[in-house]
């Protein structure tokens, strides 16, 4: 057999992988820059455009293929965020694993790979043969500029170990963990008003917003709060203007996929929230559906999202489940009372906020979680969504504990 020259098996690899990277680069913008009229125009684009790219690489010499390589390494550094290419080669990489079990890898080649399908569920299937992640992972945090950094290794599949872990470390904060709040609900105001003021577009504050969730979520589970609720899109959003919504729909299917990860890795129960899903979108569903059966084994730390979510409708759905049991026996009207009410609501399986955050200086609850926020306290920032910092919410923690008293009419 002939010897392959270094040159030669390095111009091979680079023609089967510089076609999948400019896909994979030019479809993450155009799903964030797009004309907001769905992702599958963006795609068809992206396909064409990746078809184009391997036409032109197949026929190029030595010193073109150098040319490129240098060229997209600039765009790599300059243009595309360390956290945009985690997410990228995550994405390539489920694909992969999942065309390697059904079989489908050899049949459509590699190209096939980094375009994005919905992710089939594989009953009977394990989490180490498709590539997902155990719950398993580590953080770390600044107190501050000065100070050394602390890392945290948690086993978050041992809820009692985290807590133990988290006990041994103290709160960020300063503040007890026995009085730290345990369940926080935001209402995640602004990212349109954000994007229009600094982007001047009001669909790349709603991708800055989308990225902000992971980075909270990260600095309640340091702190040592158990459950965080955040409002996404409610039942009055969709009578926003359809290219508004539509953007926002590509948004959520992409934040299923960047949410995947980092909830596997630092132990993150994903729940969806939901009075009115028969208006999402199919390919939305499935994401989300996708997404909590993946995380529903992870036990350290509780995320519900509310989409498509009114509070006046959950209470209205809990009041028909309740008429609905007296009806067919199965509960006496005299047993009826705000245990029962609460144990019919979408949060039953966690406690009710201890606290509420609302961005952007509004002062209202916009039909977020309604009965449950009853006893909640309250805090209104006039940061938008996306400015929002780990010192925010840290000082929020530190007034809740030593200047609010919770009386609960007493």
């Amino acid at each position: 057999m002939a010897a392959v020259s270094t040159w030669e098996l390095t111009k091979f690899v680079l023609r089967k992988i510089l076609p999948m990277s400019v896909r994979l680069v030019l479809s993450n913008w155009l799903r964030r820059h797009g004309n907001g009229n769905g992702e599958d125009e963006d795609y068809k684009l992206s396909s064409l455009l990746y078809d184009l790219v391997v036409a032109v690489v197949f026929s190029m010499n030595t010193t073109s293929v150098a040319v490129i390589v240098a060229c997209l390494l600039i765009v790599f550094i300059v243009f595309v965020k360390r956290k945009q290419i985690l997410c990228i080669v995550r994405r390539a990489c489920w694909n992969f694993f999942r065309m390697a079990s059904d079989g489908s890898f050899v049949e459509k080649g590699i190209g096939s790979a980094t375009r994005m399908v919905d992710r089939p569920k594989m009953a009977g299937m394990s989490s180490d043969r498709i590539g997902v992640p155990q719950c398993r992972g580590s953080m770390s945090h600044d107190r501050n500029a000065q100070d050394d950094q602390h890392e945290y290794s948690f086993d978050y599949a041992d809820r009692q170990e985290h807590a133990k872990i988290l006990n041994a470390q103290k709160a960020e904060s300063g503040v007890d963990r026995a009085i730290i709040p345990k369940h926080v609900a935001v209402i995640m105001d602004g990212n349109r008003r954000y994007g229009k003021r600094v982007y001047g577009s009001a669909t790349q504050g709603h991708w800055q917003g989308s990225r902000k969730v992971v980075d909270f979520a990260k600095w309640c589970i340091v702190e040592g709060i158990e459950v965080l609720t955040v409002y996404a899109f409610s039942t009055e959003n969709w009578s926003r203007d359809s290219s508004e919504i539509s953007a926002l729909m590509s948004i959520f299917i992409q934040y299923c996929d960047d949410i995947r990860t980092e909830a596997l890795q630092n132990g993150i129960q994903v729940k969806i929230l939901s009075t009115d899903e028969a208006q999402l979108p199919q390919n939305v569903k499935r994401r989300f559906d996708l997404l909590v059966e993946e995380t529903s084994h992870c036990s350290n730390f509780i995320m519900n999202i509310c989409l498509s979510y009114g509070g006046r409708g959950e209470i209205v759905e809990a009041c028909k489940s309740i008429v609905r049991r007296i009806q067919n026996g199965s509960l006496q009207l005299d047993d009826v009372d705000e245990s029962e009410i609460g144990n019919s609501l979408l949060t039953r399986h966690c406690k009710d906020p201890d606290l509420v955050i609302r961005t952007s200086g509004e002062m209202r609850l916009s039909n977020f979680l309604l009965w449950q926020l009853a006893y909640s306290e309250m805090f209104f920032l006039e940061k938008q969504w996306p400015e929002i910092e780990k010192e925010d919410l840290l000082e929020i923690i530190r007034c809740y504990a030593c200047k609010r008293e919770r009386r609960f009419g007493r």
